[in-house]
């Protein structure tokens, strides 16, 4: 017994012969039935697997834009609300809603900017006035 292929390469050859017989040409016309079948079930999967890979990349898309947000360096990293909303969009989650401190941690980050440009301002208002000796005396005896 031959197997698929072969027997339709068969059938093939003797309908282009032109000798094939009524039974053979029914055997034929089944296996490119299947063959049909097999056919649209591959476009169809191909297409679901093509609205996939689109999706994939959109998602990534996405996600790469969120991180280009994010601030790196030798202090950590800044991870931005807006970054987060949309790493959670992409993800199909509200990853915000599931944040309770966040208003905490935007006022750290805030108290911290503060605190660098008050330090950078008396920095700046003390340079070169070196504190005198009577004061200096005056100042740790209160």
């Amino acid at each position: 017994m031959t197997n698929q292929p072969e027997r339709l390469h068969h059938l093939l050859d003797r309908a282009r012969r032109g000798v094939i017989l009524p039974a053979e040409g029914e055997q034929l016309a089944g296996l490119v039935g299947e063959l049909e079948q097999q056919v649209d079930t591959a476009r169809a999967t191909a297409r679901r697997l093509n609205y996939r890979a689109q999706q994939a990349e959109s998602k990534n898309a996405a996600f790469q834009r969120a991180v280009a947000q994010w601030d790196v360096n030798e202090r950590g990293t800044y991870i931005t609300h807006g970054s987060l909303r949309a790493i959670g969009l992409a993800a199909g989650t509200d990853i915000l809603g599931s944040v309770r401190h966040l208003k905490h941690f935007q006022r750290v980050e805030q108290a911290e900017a503060r605190v660098s440009a008050l330090e950078s301002e008396v920095a700046r208002l003390t340079a070169g006035h070196a504190p005198t000796t009577a004061h200096s005396e005056g100042a740790a005896g209160i």
